[in-house]
């Protein structure tokens, strides 16, 4: 018995480990505030990334959350959620911080679940054609 409690331990750990990472994206992207801004003649909200949040630009991670779905049969662009559909920024109370817009290799397909996908970080504080946070080159590592 003591020795299926050690190998358990031994393969529990990179698990944990990949857990706390995707968690620790997303407290990450929390770390950011909002100033006031003209562009082109009208009032915005500018995102100031704070410490946390400069740390991981141009990183690659792994993140888990939900694809909301606006196209169901697989797409190379969408917007990854840290919440649920009917809990997420458009449709529900979350900020927008908890918003990554993907840019995938591969197609990756709607799933009402959670998953996990991979990619590399990118800050956007000026581009307002696109989300303040962007997930490059990513893939889903889930399938």
């Amino acid at each position: 018995m003591r020795i299926f409690s050690i190998i358990f331990i031994l393969f529990s750990i990179p698990l944990w480990s990949l857990a706390q990472d995707e968690q620790t994206v997303w407290r990450s992207l929390a770390d950011v505030t909002f100033v006031e801004k003209a562009v082109d003649g009208q009032k915005m909200e500018h995102p100031v990334f704070g410490r946390e949040a400069r740390k991981i630009d141009g990183m690659v991670v792994t993140i888990k959350g939900y694809i909301l779905p606006y196209e169901v049969s697989g797409t190379n662009k969408f917007i990854f959620s840290a919440y649920p559909n009917s809990s997420c920024y458009f449709c529900g109370g979350a900020g927008p911080e908890t918003v990554i817009e993907v840019s995938s290799i591969k197609k990756i397909f709607y799933s009402a679940k959670p998953v996990l996908i991979k990619g590399r970080v990118k800050l956007n504080a000026d581009d307002t054609d696109h989300l303040m946070y962007l997930l490059e080159e990513a893939q889903r590592v889930d399938d």
